[in-house]
């Protein structure tokens, strides 16, 4: 596997404007294609109709929607070629935790204040402060199993290429398919999109960047995007049976 990397993850280091451009089109009539009434414990996503299905622009607007929407939820499933977490720095500590404790409060006026400070990441560090999940899953756009690679290759991802320091990255192993750790305190599983799962009794919140279906093009000659590619990502998500009644869709 090839990791393509910017400052924030692995967005940003391809071209994308006529990929993107086509694929808000077709993502949009997906959207339209998931949303729908959802209650109780979840929908199944891909299969069932989700409750909220909400489309943004950006990270921080996903995180304002978890908020408004009083997101709860025992797992975030991060679909991206970005991790969007951060370390942040000691100066805006204090701050960080005072605006997840709004977050928690579901004060969504917090967000527009604090999105200036969130560009290079930290909205799934604010959303497992906020208590809206107790861990999350990374679904990194390759084709060949996460398992494979070392673990090496991801912790040296966040060491050299995120820049966090050693102390913010903890616990790094092997587990079947995936590795998983701690990034900066957030429990971590860092998986393909075929490898995903999550426990029998778990629910999600869904995070889904268009970003990763590019992404996913280059790391596979193979992949089209477009409508088939797209409604096949949609059945494939349903057969994995992933209860949740929120999905955010960022079509920055």
């Amino acid at each position: 596997m090839n990791i393509m990397i910017s400052r924030s993850g692995i967005r940003g280091a391809f071209p994308r404007r006529r990929l993107v451009s086509s694929l808000i089109v077709a993502l949009s009539a997906a959207v339209l294609f998931l949303a729908g009434c959802g209650g109780g414990k979840g929908s199944i996503a891909g299969k069932e109709p989700v409750k909220n299905v909400i489309k943004v622009g950006n990270n921080a607007q996903a995180l304002g929607a978890w908020t408004e929407l009083k997101a709860k939820a025992s797992v975030l499933v991060h679909i991206d070629p970005a991790d969007d977490l951060t370390v942040f720095a000691q100066a805006n500590a204090e701050d960080m935790a005072n605006a997840a404790a709004h977050l928690e409060r579901h004060n969504v006026e917090v967000v527009t204040r604090i999105a200036p400070l969130l560009e290079n990441g930290g909205t799934v560090n604010l959303g497992y402060m906020a208590g809206m999940y107790e861990r999350v899953i990374w679904v990194v756009p390759s084709r060949q199993s996460v398992g494979e690679a070392s673990v090496d290759t991801y912790r040296n991802f966040f060491l050299a290429h995120r820049n966090f320091p050693a102390t913010a990255v903890t616990g790094f192993r092997k587990e079947g398919a995936n590795i998983v750790g701690t990034v900066a305190s957030v429990p971590l599983t860092i998986t393909r999109f075929a490898d995903l799962s999550i426990g029998e009794n778990e629910t999600a919140i869904i995070d889904l960047d268009i970003a990763y279906f590019p992404a996913m093009k280059l790391e596979d000659r193979s992949y089209r995007t477009g409508m088939k590619s797209l409604l096949n990502f949609l059945r494939e998500l349903g057969a994995k049976g992933i209860r949740t009644n929120l999905v955010t869709v960022n079509l920055s």
